[in-house]
């Protein structure tokens, strides 16, 4: 911030995001991955922003799973809230998927559908997982 250095920042609170999530400081982490987000935006910085929405979407994916193991359940029978937070992962990498594919850039396609495989398998909806595991 004191230089300006606006790419930087956004990057910074990226990483800080991340660093956040492992520690399992997920709100934190959705407020940093969110000013990665925004200002990857306003900087017309798409691969910044695409960055942004897989990581928000990660850290909702783990949040999902942290909040799942406090209770042994089957795929799909979850809390309304886990459910709630595997949806917004979904709906993360669903946007990254989008923009990642405009960008052509195939391995973070595989990533985008590897989680959203992932995220859907823990929602229960197999068929779709089974779907996005296949792309």
């Amino acid at each position: 911030r004191t230089i300006g250095d606006r790419i930087g920042e956004a990057k910074a609170s990226g990483n800080l995001g991340n660093t956040l999530k492992i520690l399992g400081q997920f709100d934190e982490a959705v407020v940093c991955c969110q000013r990665h987000l925004d200002i990857s935006r306003e900087q017309g910085d798409k691969v910044g922003e695409a960055r942004a929405l897989y990581n928000i979407g990660n850290v909702y994916h783990a949040k999902g799973k942290h909040l799942s193991w406090n209770t042994a359940q089957d795929p799909g029978c979850l809390s309304q809230e886990v459910k709630d937070t595997l949806q917004k992962a979904s709906e993360y990498y669903e946007r990254n998927l989008s923009l990642v594919k405009e960008l052509g850039d195939r391995a973070a396609q595989g990533r985008a559908y590897g989680n959203l495989g992932n995220t859907q398998y823990l929602l229960g909806n197999f068929s779709e997982a089974i779907a996005f595991h296949k792309e």
